[in-house]
């Protein structure tokens, strides 16, 4: 795989796509992120306090623009879980390059996701 800072791939399977969020899809994502109910499934460590439950428009594009400032400068890249079926983004996953002194180092997550409907699949890759 190239560098995701240069050229930020996008993966597609029969029911999804994953690609870099856009700001066309902060209306869809403030669907997901507003959920009470799914606050609790989201990861928040690390986040400086930050527990993912945007209620607002305006909210939700402050986490967009951070998430486009956060791939700007190399930090993570957060891709849109885009429903083909419906062409509106139903969740994000992060990836990151982790370095510690623990099994966690330089590992990358592909992160399950669930939906009234159908679920994605979680990959692990050491």
């Amino acid at each position: 795989m190239t560098d995701p800072y240069i050229t930020c791939p996008a993966f597609e399977s029969g029911n999804y796509l994953l690609r870099l969020v856009e700001p066309a899809d902060t209306p869809d994502l403030l669907t997901v992120y507003s959920d009470e109910k799914a606050v609790p499934l989201f990861n928040s460590d690390n986040c400086h306090g930050d527990d993912f439950h945007y209620t607002t428009l305006e909210r939700m594009q402050s986490a967009m623009d951070f998430w486009t400032e956060a791939y700007r400068e190399k930090w993570f890249v957060r891709w849109a879980v885009v429903d083909k079926k419906t062409q509106k983004a139903i969740g994000t996953i992060e990836l990151f390059n982790r370095q510690a002194e623990d099994y966690f180092n330089d590992c990358g997550w592909i992160c399950k996701a669930t939906t009234k409907k159908r679920q994605i699949s979680m990959k692990y890759y050491p």
